[in-house]
């Protein structure tokens, strides 16, 4: 699984935080981050359920 965030849709609302805190990180400029590039299969659920709740569309997961 690989996850890629279109910074320039994000609009730094924290939802992939709240969804999966251990793989997203809101930097200091307010945009997501990654902790995690390619997180292992357990983190599967919150990755997608970020991916879903992200109100922008920023946040895609291949894989």
């Amino acid at each position: 699984m690989r996850i890629e965030i279109d910074i320039q849709r994000c609009a730094s609302t924290g939802m992939c935080t709240g969804f999966a805190p251990a793989v997203f990180h809101l930097g200091e400029d307010g945009k997501a981050s990654l902790l995690i590039q390619e997180p292992p299969e357990e983190f599967r659920q919150e990755v997608k359920s970020a991916e879903r709740g992200c109100p922008v569309g920023a946040i895609r997961v291949r894989g």
